[in-house]
């Protein structure tokens, strides 16, 4: 596929697609294509921040358990010392 090179001024290409409505058709195929391409990586970026995410929560968790767990081990261990 051939790329048509439009001047920078948007009246030009404007009128360009106006007149011609194969340069519009092409134009239009070359903006689609650059959006698809667009939405692809932000569609990787979204996946891997959604994986981050999980491994986040995963580690969150481990480490609230890890907490928790000493908090009732030196609980345990107090009652035990001055009880026993």
């Amino acid at each position: 596929m051939s790329i048509i090179r439009v001047p920078d001024t948007n009246n030009d290409s404007k009128d360009l697609e106006y007149k011609n409505l194969e340069a519009h058709v092409i134009l239009c195929k070359q903006r689609y294509s650059s959006l698809e391409m667009r939405m692809d990586r932000i569609e990787l970026k979204v996946d891997d921040i959604i994986e981050q995410a999980r491994l986040n929560r995963g580690i969150l968790i481990k480490t609230s358990v890890t907490i928790i767990s000493v908090i009732i081990t030196a609980i345990v261990s107090l009652l035990l010392k001055y009880n026993g």
